[in-house]
């Protein structure tokens, strides 16, 4: 059985129209592929700066806490010496002012 000269092309035409849309599709698969990864990279981007951001936050408040932390060794050991700079009464506190 032969197979008719319209037939044989139109089955040329449905593998040309086929092969078409393979292509069509993958094209089309590579692009959405790569606006995937441009997001992802973003969202990568995104999640660093704002870890570095929490990072300098959490710096800064770990500098504060320890500012406001009185330097007890410096203080004890300035009392040992003789001088405390904290102290407007001198060493022996406010009996000296007396002239006791």
């Amino acid at each position: 059985m032969a197979i008719s000269g319209t037939a044989a092309w139109l089955m040329a035409g449905a593998a040309v129209a086929g092969t078409g849309y393979a292509v069509y599709a993958g094209e089309r698969g590579a692009k959405m592929q790569r606006q995937a990864v441009r997001r992802q990279q973003q969202a990568q981007k995104t999640a660093e700066q704002r870890a570095l951001s929490q990072e300098r936050r959490s710096m800064l408040e770990t500098n504060r806490a320890r500012a406001k932390k009185a330097d007890v060794s410096t203080l004890l050991a300035a009392q040992e010496t003789g001088g405390n700079p904290t102290m407007l009464t001198g060493p022996r506190g406010t009996s000296s002012m007396l002239g006791e």
